[in-house]
């Protein structure tokens, strides 16, 4: 059935693996959560249960009667002793799980990792609840020795099924040797014919719910988690596209005028000088003419890497038009602007670009200018730079003017 399977499938093609592992971590997070309020609860059931029902049973004021062999009571404590370890041991896990599951959650260099971890955590998570829902099966076929009453079992087993989100087809696998536990208690001693067949039919059918809710609710959480991480995927996607040019990867004309309002501020506080330079592919058009306009992409995608990587840390460039780019220079005096505009032109000349065999090489111009502090402070700025980018051109390109 459908509902057997995790819907990792459903989102296979549209989560990474870093996101399908950061999904999981998230259920896991909130299963270790309500996990360790039921292993508390339990701990605290089972130490009343020892010290009020199964010792002073042993000790031979048998809540139960008189004539029950010694083995019973025996039998009802080794099994409470154990579901109070597994609750000791979940409770003391927990933390450390937490914390690795919040490292996974911030991001591995590996994929693979990320998965890996999760999956021992996961393994861990699961073994405290199946174990204690086995331990819970074997008490309440042993109940069938005294009052054939399986409501405590059923109702634990319900609040693991609803409080655990296990990922399919592991709550079948899960939930079953609990129910085989009770079905063999049941069969060897329950005598009457009628409580037993009337039991396995309902354990049967309670088996198939619980599995069904399992998965349901596994299902339902990943999906809802990962269609948010879609969601937010898709809205940083659109934030970036409204803010970076779709060829080049650059800044646009609208994130630029941001940065640019942004650093003038900071400049006016501290009095530090901004530059901006006007950048212009020479002879570009001849580019597109005689190798196409796949070529002419390739060549701006190819100058943008080179400008964008020849800058210094705080300093930015945009493309701002066709073939012309924007840079913004913080914290720099007219020397060094012009410094590192002549390694950008050095490392532009020397870079060829192959199409269809060819070796398609071009040069760059630059124009650049102090920013001015008044209210038009770019576009002053950016005339100036403008003018002394088109003497650029007049006296031969491929040369920076400022």
């Amino acid at each position: 059935m459908k509902i057997f399977r995790s819907v990792l499938d459903e989102f296979a093609t549209q989560l990474n693996s870093h996101e399908a592992c950061a999904v999981e971590s998230a259920i896991q997070q909130s299963n270790w959560r309500r996990f360790r309020i039921f292993m508390a609860i339990t701990l605290v059931i089972e130490l009343l249960l020892v010290g009020f029902v199964d010792i002073p049973s042993i000790r031979g004021g048998s809540l139960w009667g008189s004539g029950e062999a010694s083995w019973i009571p025996l039998s009802y404590l080794a099994s409470h002793l154990v579901l109070l370890t597994i609750a000791v041991i979940s409770i003391l896990a927990t933390p450390s799980a937490l914390r690795v599951l919040s490292q996974v959650a911030a991001g591995y260099p590996s994929p693979e990792k990320e998965g890996k971890l999760l999956r021992r955590k996961e393994a861990l998570l699961y073994w405290g609840a199946g174990m204690s829902i086995t331990v819970l099966g074997l008490v309440a076929g042993l109940d069938q020795m005294r009052s054939g009453d399986t409501s405590a079992f059923t109702y634990n087993v319900i609040v693991v099924a609803f409080l655990i989100m296990i990922r399919p087809p592991l709550g079948l696998i899960l939930i079953t040797p609990a129910f085989v536990m009770l079905t063999c208690g049941v069969l060897l001693f329950q005598r009457d014919q009628a409580v037993m067949v009337g039991t396995l039919i309902n354990s049967g059918i309670f088996y198939i719910a619980m599995a069904l809710i399992t998965a349901f609710l596994y299902n339902n959480q990943y999906r809802q988690i990962a269609k948010s991480s879609l969601l937010e995927q898709a809205n940083k996607n659109l934030d970036y596209l409204a803010l970076h040019d779709q060829l080049t990867g650059l800044l646009n004309r609208r994130a630029f005028d941001l940065l640019f309002e942004r650093e003038v501020a900071k400049s006016q506080r501290s009095g530090t000088s901004l530059f901006v330079a006007l950048a212009d592919i020479d002879h570009f058009k001849q580019v597109n003419d005689r190798f196409g306009h796949g070529t002419g992409d390739m060549v701006l995608c190819k100058i943008a890497t080179i400008l964008n990587s020849g800058l210094r840390t705080g300093d930015a460039v945009a493309r701002w038009g066709g073939e012309e780019f924007l840079l913004l220079f913080v914290a720099a005096d007219g020397l060094a602007v012009q410094e590192i505009l002549e390694r950008l032109r050095e490392a532009v000349a020397a870079t060829t670009v192959e199409s269809g065999g060819a070796q398609v090489r071009v040069t760059i111009s630059f124009g650049y200018a102090p920013v001015t502090a008044d209210k038009a402070a770019l576009t002053t700025a950016c005339n100036l730079a403008d003018a002394h980018l088109y003497e650029a051109k007049n006296r031969g390109r491929n040369l920076v003017v400022g």
